[in-house]
């Protein structure tokens, strides 16, 4: 709706169009928007069912971090840090939603995820190193879902990533 309108806007100002814009009288609908939170039960379950192949570190370090799932799937070596000074994520403005950069501190448990730091290091940390981690989200979810059930007995209640 954003997009449209201001696209609508500009024709107006290049008089492209004329009059005003039409998308002016439609209500934006956020029919997108989650209100679902994990429990420190459920995070629990999806943890201990996430294994440790790739899909399941990146899970891990998205709980552990609080980060979208393309800022850590696409994690670049250079683009942490740790020294005695410091031990975070840097990621730049490229890599945000919101196109500014960001600093994530790691604590241990996220660093042991991240296995020790290589003085020649691939691209990224995870996929094929030298394009970032394409899995197939939607597929990585079902196997996750499944052991959760099998784990427990019961699947947890719909939830996302994103959650």
């Amino acid at each position: 709706m954003a997009a449209l309108s201001g696209l609508c806007g500009w024709a107006i100002e290049q008089e492209y169009i004329a009059g005003t814009n039409p998308t002016s009288d439609i209500k934006a609908v956020h029919e997108n928007d989650r209100e679902r939170v994990l429990s420190e039960e459920e995070l629990v379950e999806i943890w201990l069912a996430a294994g440790d192949d790739e899909y399941g570190r990146i899970v891990k370090l998205l709980m552990l971090t609080g980060q979208r799932r393309q800022e850590i799937a696409g994690l670049e070596w250079a683009e942490i840090h740790v020294t005695e000074a410091k031990r975070q994520i840097e990621l730049p403005g490229r890599r945000t939603k919101n196109k500014r950069p960001h600093i994530v501190p790691l604590s241990e448990p996220a660093l042991a995820l991240l296995g020790v730091l290589r003085d020649d290091p691939p691209k990224h940390v995870f996929g094929d190193y030298s394009a970032y981690w394409s899995w197939d989200w939607s597929s990585g979810k079902a196997a996750l879902d499944k052991r959760i059930a099998e784990r427990r007995g019961a699947p947890l209640e719909p939830w996302t990533i994103h959650d």
